[in-house]
């Protein structure tokens, strides 16, 4: 027979455990202790190469007739620029993040 699911539940004890603080650690709030990677640098990796991507498509349908909608601007090539530019910024605030 099964045991009744609510009868573990009811003698499983606190569901949340407190955690304390380490000494030391005050006011690092991105981790980049884990795997050795910071969060700033996957983030910056994911929008160059999103920024490449639309770069592209956006050089691809260069000239086509769906610009004239957006005021004859080729929407994804300037989008794309700006995403790769901030996502070539981002590994620079990661390496900034290790050394505080």
């Amino acid at each position: 027979m099964l045991p009744n699911p609510f009868e573990l539940l009811a003698n499983a004890g606190p569901a949340v455990e407190v955690v304390t603080k380490p000494a030391g650690i005050d006011r690092h709030f991105i981790d980049c202790s884990i795997l050795g990677i910071c969060p700033a640098f996957v983030i910056g990796l994911v929008f160059a190469l999103c920024g490449i991507i639309l770069t592209g498509c956006g050089l691809a349908t260069n000239g086509d007739p769906m610009h004239a909608k957006s005021l004859d601007l080729n929407v994804n090539t300037i989008w794309g620029c700006i995403m790769l530019v901030f996502g070539l910024v981002m590994p620079h605030f990661a390496k900034r993040g290790k050394k505080a």
